[in-house]
């Protein structure tokens, strides 16, 4: 439930506003709820979704349309398909995301196109994004995480580093 507060105006008018809890998390927190989604069920996928969503601040529905023509491992590229008038683009992928990368496709038996298929070879829901999101926030003791706030997590992280946020300049928005 959120907090409302009086605040008073400068013309004695009482206006009423809006504070939030932090809807982002920081380095030390990302790193923990990486380290609990690879402690579920199928900790492999999970840690690379949540580690995708993260490093590319992606939305749930981007994530869930990967596919694994789009992850080039041999030229370590990733071509991110944006929604909602995003700047769609190649992307780096290097380290700990491209050998995450590489256990999850070996792990998979299948030949389904979807980088992401849930326990019954189909694309996940996104509720089921939610709940292993939020499950591996629960185990990581972070509250109630939500897939978005991996969106805006990349976005903070990123202007912590100096990187110009605008629009014009999205293909260089990736966290190395």
């Amino acid at each position: 439930m959120p907090e409302w507060r009086s605040v008073k105006s400068s013309d004695d008018r009482v206006a009423h506003a809006h504070s939030r809890a932090l809807d982002y998390l920081g380095q030390p927190d990302v790193g923990r709820l990486l380290v609990a989604a690879k402690k579920s069920r199928h900790g492999i996928r999970d840690h690379l979704l949540t580690l995708m969503n993260f490093r590319h601040g992606i939305r749930i529905s981007e994530a869930v349309a990967l596919r694994r023509q789009d992850v080039g491992l041999a030229q370590s590229r990733s071509w991110i398909a944006r929604l909602e008038d995003g700047l769609s683009g190649e992307q780096p992928v290097a380290g700990d995301k491209l050998r995450a990368i590489r256990r999850w496709t070996a792990q998979r038996e299948d030949a389904l196109p979807s980088l992401f298929v849930s326990e019954r070879k189909q694309l996940p829901t996104r509720q089921a994004v939610n709940y292993i999101i939020g499950a591996a926030s629960t185990r990581a003791g972070l509250g109630r995480v939500r897939p978005h706030m991996l969106r805006h997590s990349c976005g903070f992280a990123l202007a912590n580093k100096g990187r110009d946020l605008h629009q014009r300049n999205a293909r260089k928005l990736v966290m190395p």
